[in-house]
């Protein structure tokens, strides 16, 4: 089992060496960016959001990833089940693409002609702002949105690789925050009202010592009344395996162990299963067909797929939790 941390802790020694190993329930891990000693080109930075409610979900990211910098939308509208998609890419991005280093403050943002968009943070409060000229289809694209993070919990974790001492992968997930707001996308409108609407964020800074293939799946329902979360990771090496997996049930952190992941990874239509050793976890995923399509963004090296996943999680008292279509975005990406 990865080791639970409960105090703060920097990523580097003064060296560039990855000291930490192990996950916590609160941002613990420092990303001391300037003790780093991996190569600027091969350094990975990014901040995603995901907004969803009953009517839409958005998904909005900036990150550096060293040689350019990459803004990357995707909004769904659930009533016409249609998606709207961009990705924009900019060369040497180390002046406009300057990223937060830590999760807890900072902000973000981007600038040009077309695209004006800014994450940031005060308090216990983060705020995304956007206006987007023909982000899909000639349509523009504008939000407002303010997310409550209070009183959540996440999951943060910080993996060196063995046989690179200047490799890491040190990343937050923190989901079920109360999102209020409102989204335009060409002639339609949301309302973002807090009862209804979540959002988490997915902040991570990496620089791996070769090509991998990391998948995630996050996925969100009602459960017995409450709100519950599913997140899974993987596919960085064996010894991390697991180290993600976890479950939020009304903003508490419960972690999981490793699961084996199984689906074709060019073929955005497949099922993926999720299982573990012991039989306490089958989790499979379904691409959502509703309408007769297929909702997936895909972008260089990053796939999503929209879908919802059936099976069960077998707790450590012996209860079953039975899952039956929550909503699920499952990402496979070639870091």
């Amino acid at each position: 089992m990865h080791q639970e941390y409960f105090n703060t802790a920097s990523i580097f020694d003064k060296n560039g060496d990855v000291i930490p190993f192990g996950w916590s329930k609160s941002p613990v891990f420092f990303y001391n960016k300037i003790n780093s000693s991996a190569a600027m080109l091969r350094t990975k930075e990014t901040d995603i959001y995901c907004i969803k409610n009953s009517q839409v979900c958005m998904i909005i990211s900036i990150a550096n990833l060293g040689l350019y910098g990459v803004v990357r939308g995707a909004i769904i509208d659930f009533k016409s089940f249609k998606m709207g998609k961009k990705t924009v890419h900019k060369l040497f991005p180390f002046i406009k693409f300057r990223m937060p280093e830590s999760s807890l403050s900072g902000d973000v943002a981007y600038n040009d002609s077309r695209i004006g968009v800014k994450f940031s943070k005060a308090g216990t409060r983060r705020y995304l702002k956007c206006d987007y000229l023909n982000f899909y289809n000639n349509k523009n694209l504008y939000f407002n949105i303010e997310i409550d993070e209070e009183k959540t919990e996440s999951m943060n974790v910080a993996v060196p690789f063995e046989h690179s001492k200047t490799s890491y992968f040190t990343k937050r997930f923190m989901p079920q925050m109360k999102a209020t707001g409102i989204i335009r996308f060409g002639g339609n409108e949301y309302n973002l009202d807090r009862e209804d609407t979540t959002a988490y964020l997915d902040w991570s800074r990496i620089s791996v010592p070769s090509k991998l293939t990391y998948h995630q799946l996050v996925a969100e329902g009602e459960y017995k009344n409450s709100k519950m979360t599913i997140h899974f990771g993987g596919g960085l090496s064996k010894n991390s395996e697991g180290i993600e997996n976890c479950i939020f049930v009304d903003k508490k952190l419960i972690k999981l162990g490793a699961v084996r992941a199984k689906g074709h990874i060019h073929d955005l239509r497949s099922n993926w299963k999720f299982e573990d050793r012991e039989g306490n976890i089958y989790i499979e995923f379904v691409p959502s067909t509703k309408g007769g399509g297929h909702l997936n963004l895909k972008s260089d090296k990053n796939t999503v797929v929209y879908g919802n996943i059936y099976g069960h999680i077998i707790g450590k008292d012996g209860k079953t939790i039975k899952i039956d279509g929550f909503d699920t975005l499952l990402t496979n990406t070639i870091l």
